[in-house]
């Protein structure tokens, strides 16, 4: 009984010395983002859910981003890379393959879209690399927003899909796409936008090939530019669907994905277990658990579109 009692203390003492250790040093993360307001939601919602978790920035954490386009992501890696992280949060697939590029031992926790299609694990269970993280299903909710679309617009036979030319896996997700318009009749087109500057001449230049409505693929500029897009939309009187709820606030007719919030703050589950030591290939990566649909009838007055009432009632949020 002594000796197990002794055994116990030890195992009590050694794992307050671990814990004591974890206290004693800074944590470095490296946050790698597209656009501004990725890094003001980490900021706001990853964060705060770190210090709840003992990771307090200004103590023992020590956060450092970084923001570019396309072009710029290989120098903002390499500026993180010398900062010595001890993980690096990429938000948009985009930014999950410049970090990837550049090492594969530094854990990378990723928010984005098919990691297993674009090749950045093996498998969701069994990522067996160094990226972890959240898939936000992109691949598969871009076939549902079609969905919602057409029962939004069933008259509507053609539909334009607004993409970003630079979004990992995009073929992939076109196959998909096309094959759910097909199975409900309806033609897809694809027009890139380049942003900012591209949008509307693409959006234009899809109605005038007689594009009825608008499915504004999942991209965080995208999202980013919710705004400046559905309005150009809507002066071409084109019906569009959107990625996040939060993409309806903003003019979006349809807005269906997951919660962006609750997203962002599950981002610090990985971060803290990478912290702690975890093998970001032996880290499951997880996909949203609660998705929103948001109705815009504001939008539909505008454009003369009476929405099915069976959509008003299934809609988390009906703007009016």
């Amino acid at each position: 009984m002594i000796r197990l009692a002794n055994a116990c203390l030890a195992i009590v003492l050694s794992m307050g010395g671990a814990q004591s250790q974890m206290s004693d040093r800074a944590f470095r993360l490296g946050v790698l983002a597209l656009n501004p307001q990725s890094v003001e939601r980490v900021q706001a919602l990853t964060v705060p859910e770190l210090a709840k978790r003992g990771f307090v920035e200004g103590q023992n954490l020590i956060v450092e981003s970084r923001v570019g386009d396309v072009g710029q992501l290989p120098g903002l890696v390499q500026d993180l890379l010398a900062l010595s992280p001890d993980a690096i949060l990429a938000i948009n697939s985009t930014a999950v393959a410049a970090v990837q590029a550049r090492t594969r031992t530094l854990p990378i926790i990723m928010f984005g879209g098919d990691p297993v299609a674009q090749g950045f694990a093996t498998s969701l269970a069994h990522p067996e690399g160094n990226i972890t993280g959240i898939t936000i299903a992109s691949k598969e909710l871009d076939t549902k927003r079609l969905d919602l679309l057409h029962e939004t617009v069933p008259d509507a036979r053609r539909i334009a899909v607004l993409i970003h030319p630079t979004s990992p896996g995009l073929e992939a997700r076109k196959q998909e796409m096309r094959a759910a318009a097909a199975m409900v009749g309806v033609e897809l087109s694809f027009v890139e936008g380049p942003e900012p500057q591209g949008y509307a001449p693409a959006v234009a230049a899809a109605r005038a090939n007689g594009a009825q409505a608008l499915a504004i693929n999942a991209d965080s500029r995208f999202n980013r530019d919710a705004a400046l897009l559905t309005r150009i939309a809507l002066e071409n009187g084109l019906p569009t669907v959107c990625e996040w709820g939060e993409m309806a606030n903003e003019g979006c007719l349809i807005g269906y994905g997951p919660i962006l919030a609750d997203l962002y703050r599950r981002t610090a589950y990985y971060v803290e277990r990478v912290f702690q030591g975890a093998s970001p290939g032996e880290t499951p990566i997880e996909g949203p658990s609660h998705l929103r649909l948001v109705m815009n009838a504001r939008t539909a007055r505008a454009l003369g579109i009476r929405v099915p009432e069976m959509l008003l009632l299934q809609a988390d949020e009906v703007i009016e």
